[in-house]
């Protein structure tokens, strides 16, 4: 059978905040799949990733509404294929209809849809796969209408919690199959899309490429010593986008009662985001400034580096007021790949990789002095350090290999293909 071509939705590629995304498609790729990639925005300018890694495959991005490409693309399906365009546009309206900000936004990328399904036409494309329950997963149904074929997409945090049961329940209804990371989203969308078929919705984690985080031994990383890699200070590492859910504010906290504590350390804050003013304002107001710092984007090697120098990482997660929450952080993945031990929080999708005392700590969500007394546990026990490193490791190479985990994704795409 030759080799399945697919085409990918997303939001903004490549991303430095979705780097299991790239993997994700390497590993695919790798399983024989060809792959045609369709993004609604183009990467920041400082988004170092994209230049090498975008070289090797194809990507569109989305041009102007008013560009020659889209205007052609808009006229073919419309001689061409009528009945499916009238299909498309009845599909869009009756799905967005209740919402009129979202029947904008939806009426707005039915063009970006044409051009897209014009180049995945071309390309040959015979499915469509999104990532993200928003934006991308309402292109990815235009575009499987306009062609004619299947469609799906992976449902992951806030695409979950953050827009209307309606809304949700019509996309998971329209697309062949749905993936979700972790149980807990799992059960939270057939909560709020009702409860749903086994063989619609599917549980798959994420992946990791151990061997990248893997660079030094747990032992290194535990022994309270200093290297040139890790140099004193003790290093406190948190990575993660700057927005409430993560709950950095609080770590910004549990690092001013560890000050106070007379404690020697450092804690570095990797991340850009809509919270950067906010946390400036409370390293300044807690006299931290020497002592915690912004690091603003880092690349995955970046990252890496980071993770060669750190003691402890600390995420203290929450529930955002608005709803929003991460589901699992895939960066507690890649410290716990890297042999780091980690102080997080018990909310959505952590527990089921994070057992407290096995694998990392679990302090309770919005508890900076329960957060604080754990970090300067590890910081001061060389013995815990080991039991959640060794374990943390572990679980990952058992559980997380992207090898191992991208399989039923592409058993899924097969499958689309035998019952076309």
């Amino acid at each position: 059978m030759p080799d399945m071509k697919l085409a990918y939705v997303l939001g903004t590629f490549p991303s430095l905040t979705e780097t299991f995304i790239q993997r994700e498609l390497d590993e695919l790729r790798r399983k024989g799949f060809k792959i045609i990639i369709f993004s609604l925005r183009r990467p920041a300018v400082n988004c170092r990733e994209a230049g090498n890694r975008t070289i090797k495959h194809l990507v569109y991005y989305r041009p102007s509404l008013l560009s020659p490409a889209m205007i052609a693309a808009q006229w073919y399906f419309m001689l061409r294929q009528p009945r499916r365009t009238l299909r498309a546009l009845r599909q869009t309206l009756a799905f967005s209809m209740h919402d009129p900000i979202e029947l904008a936004k939806c009426l707005r990328n039915l063009p970006v849809a044409a051009f897209f399904a014009r180049r995945a036409a071309h390309f040959g494309v015979e499915h469509i796969h999104a990532h993200f329950a928003f934006m991308p997963a309402d292109v990815a149904r235009m575009m499987a209408t306009l062609l004619d074929i299947r469609f799906s997409f992976s449902a992951h945090a806030g695409d979950i919690y953050l827009q209307s049961r309606a809304a949700l329940s019509r996309k998971v209804q329209a697309a062949n199959f749905v993936s979700v990371c972790t149980r807990y989203g799992l059960d939270e969308l057939n909560r709020r899309a009702d409860p749903l078929p086994p063989e619609k919705v599917h549980l798959i984690y994420h992946g990791l490429t151990p061997s990248q985080f893997s660079s030094l031994e747990a032992s290194q990383k535990c022994d309270g010593g200093q290297t040139p890699e890790r140099p004193a200070p003790p290093l406190i590492l948190s990575v993660g986008r700057l927005q409430p859910k993560k709950g950095f504010v609080i770590l910004i906290e549990a690092c001013r009662l560890l000050r106070d504590r007379h404690l020697a350390f450092r804690c570095l804050i990797a991340g850009e985001g809509p919270e950067r003013r906010n946390l400036e304002s409370a390293i300044n107001r807690l006299g931290l400034s020497e002592t915690v710092h912004l690091l603003g984007e880092c690349s995955t090697e970046e990252v890496v580096s980071l993770f060669k120098q750190a003691h402890v990482f600390a995420l203290p997660c929450i529930i955002a007021p608005d709803g929003d929450r991460d589901s699992l952080p895939n960066v507690i993945l890649e410290s716990l790949a890297a042999g780091i031990p980690v102080v997080t929080t018990p909310v959505a999708g952590i527990p089921e990789v994070i057992v407290h005392g096995r694998t990392g700590l679990l302090a309770p969500p919005g508890d900076a002095r329960i957060l604080a007394e754990m970090i300067e546990e590890l910081l001061k026990s060389e013995s815990l350090c080991r039991i959640l490193s060794n374990f943390g490791a572990t679980t990952i190479l058992e559980r997380f290999d992207i090898a191992r985990n991208a399989a039923p994704l592409a058993e899924l795409f097969n499958n689309m293909r035998k019952t076309i």
